[in-house]
């Protein structure tokens, strides 16, 4: 039995094609997630999102996969990440490592 049959007869659905595209989409959905935990200070959820958009990185192996820095929610590899593939950079020219993004600061 193939893989999408399988999928189909437990009431799932088939895995989509490994594409670049497909990553891409996966990739910006992540990117997405990751800022909305880290712009909240939601350090478990920012971290979770912030490991998937590095192992996506390094699917992709197109020069963020060696980027591997966590400071403020992990804000530096969700900006490096959106500015590489044209998706929505929440922090404009912030690098992410900015007092304001800290733990402690206080809006």
């Amino acid at each position: 039995m193939k893989t999408a049959e399988f999928a189909r007869s437990l009431g799932l659905a088939p895995p989509e094609p490994f594409t670049r595209e497909n990553v891409l989409s996966r990739l910006k959905a992540a990117v997405d997630y990751g800022f909305t935990a880290a712009l909240g200070r939601r350090g478990i959820s920012a971290s979770l999102w912030h490991d998937e958009v590095l192992a996506w990185n390094r699917v992709l192996e197109e020069g963020l996969e060696e980027f591997d820095t966590y400071p403020n929610y992990g804000l530096p590899v969700f900006r490096a990440t959106a500015v590489k593939y044209g998706f929505e950079n929440r922090i404009g020219d912030d690098t992410g490592c900015e007092w304001r993004y800290a733990d402690n600061w206080d809006d």
